[in-house]
């Protein structure tokens, strides 16, 4: 993923990136998210043998909050730079 963080920022062309590793990158541009909007679904895995342990939720229940906490960044919903227009 830095790798093609670099090489867009090196102008070697577009890349999809998710939001919440690039929104902030100031050098940067977002192409009209409306056209390209492409979303993940995110999965935690957990062997079945061990995932009502406590330790195993506790960091299950921790990463479901910053994950719905984020989710708004995660979506790029709080990007506020403007976007190049659609073609």
């Amino acid at each position: 993923m830095q790798a093609q963080v670099l090489a867009i920022r090196s102008g070697f062309g577009l890349g999809i990136l998710p939001c919440i590793m690039a929104g902030k990158d100031k050098e940067l541009v977002r192409v009209n998210s409306r056209q390209f909007h492409h979303e993940e679904t995110i999965w935690l895995v957990v062997h079945s043998d061990i995932h009502r342990a406590r330790r195993i939720r506790i960091v299950s229940d921790f990463l479901e909050a910053t994950i719905n906490e984020q989710q708004p960044a995660l979506s790029g919903a709080e990007e506020t730079r403007p976007e190049l227009p659609a073609r």
